[in-house]
């Protein structure tokens, strides 16, 4: 609901004057300026780099009543909250330079939430250009919703970040840390402290006469069930390609 008196502000008076007009006109066109918005993704495809979000400010609808004789009219509700709008094919910006190649992509699943922009013309046209030449808009509608873009991040109070994170430092926090498109899985990922376990197994090693380096070949033996168990002794969050 709005913070304003909904009973009369904006709404025209019997005998309109024309500061009236202007301001009733000015109200319409602001609500149909889409600038930004909160949104919450619903369903993210990661081939497309585009989502299916759910609006999260409501559209509100004036409520045309009749004058209802012996009923006070500010206690009629003149304003109704409408259905939640959903956009599809939304494109989710990724950190990077835009060639493609070079980017950091942060987790996103149904429930993550951040900000439409909404662009002034429409984008299409140059989501789908072959050639990097600015391109006509050729659509005439301006600040569309569907002509968003989603910037993650934006969060509820209720989800802030616990423990704060550390002012003075850059940090890079989630459930798993991916350095390169093609790092091994976190289970199978080997650290430099594994190989120095695998190096501490072999200069612990004591020599046994005559058994053929059994129990050399018996501890790397252990240590290769270790890694297969996944019971890795390094980071499991970050993996290097």
């Amino acid at each position: 609901m709005s913070r304003s008196d909904r009973t009369g502000l904006w709404d025209l008076p019997p005998l309109p004057r024309l500061p009236d007009l202007l301001r009733v006109y000015g109200r319409r066109l602001s609500l149909a300026l889409r600038t930004h918005t909160p949104a919450t993704v619903v369903v993210y495809d990661p081939t497309t780099q585009t989502a299916t979000v759910t609006v999260d400010v409501l559209a509100v609808a004036k409520v045309v009543t009749e004058v209802v004789p012996g009923v006070d009219p500010n206690a009629i509700n003149l304003e109704a909250p409408q259905p939640p709008i959903v956009l599809t094919a939304i494109p989710v910006r990724i950190e990077g330079a835009g060639d493609g190649t070079s980017y950091l992509h942060w987790p996103i699943v149904p429930g993550a939430t951040g900000e439409l922009h909404v662009h002034d013309r429409s984008i299409q046209q140059w989501l789908a250009r072959a050639a990097q030449i600015p391109v006509d808009p050729v659509a005439a509608w301006t600040h569309s919703l569907q002509d968003s873009v989603l910037y993650l991040g934006l969060t509820e109070q209720a989800r802030r970040i616990t423990p704060p994170p550390n002012p003075a430092a850059a940090v890079l926090e989630a459930g798993l840390i991916q350095l390169g498109a093609n790092a091994l899985p976190a289970s199978r990922a080997i650290t430099i402290i594994d190989l120095a376990a695998l190096v501490n197994t072999i200069l612990g090693w004591t020599p046994v006469p005559n058994d053929g380096g059994a129990a050399l070949k018996a501890a790397v033996t252990a240590w290769w069930a270790t890694v297969g168990n996944g019971e890795l002794l390094g980071s499991q969050k970050v993996t290097i390609e």
